[in-house]
């Protein structure tokens, strides 16, 4: 849920997604280290600066790969971290899209 444009003193929640149905896959880190009680495993999702769908909400947002760079993300034996680096980019803004909702959406996404 991105938070709500405010117009003419009226707000309007708005909800992200991916223009064409399909999941999304986050650039992430998985790690497992020996904590004081035991091994732990811990995750991140990383972040990039917003596109243009976000910025007016966010400063930043998830990195979402596109569907030729899951692999290379995913693969254990990729070890230039430049070929990485450029993965790290802002999702192409064109292939999202933002709907307004009701207020019943924002409240039940607030959980109250």
């Amino acid at each position: 849920m991105l938070p709500a444009l405010s117009s003419s003193n009226m707000a309007i929640s708005l909800i992200g997604r991916m223009a064409c149905p399909r999941l999304c896959q986050f650039a992430g880190l998985l790690d497992e280290w020996e904590g004081p009680d035991g091994p732990l495993r811990s995750c991140t999702i990383i972040t990039t600066t917003p596109n243009e769908l976000v910025e007016f909400a966010h400063d930043r947002m998830p990195v979402i790969l596109p569907p030729d760079a899951v692999d290379t993300w995913l693969d254990p034996t990729e070890d230039d971290p430049d070929k990485l680096q450029k993965l790290l980019v802002p999702y192409d803004a064109d292939k999202m899209r933002r709907y307004p909702v009701s207020k019943s959406v924002e409240i039940a996404v607030a959980g109250l």
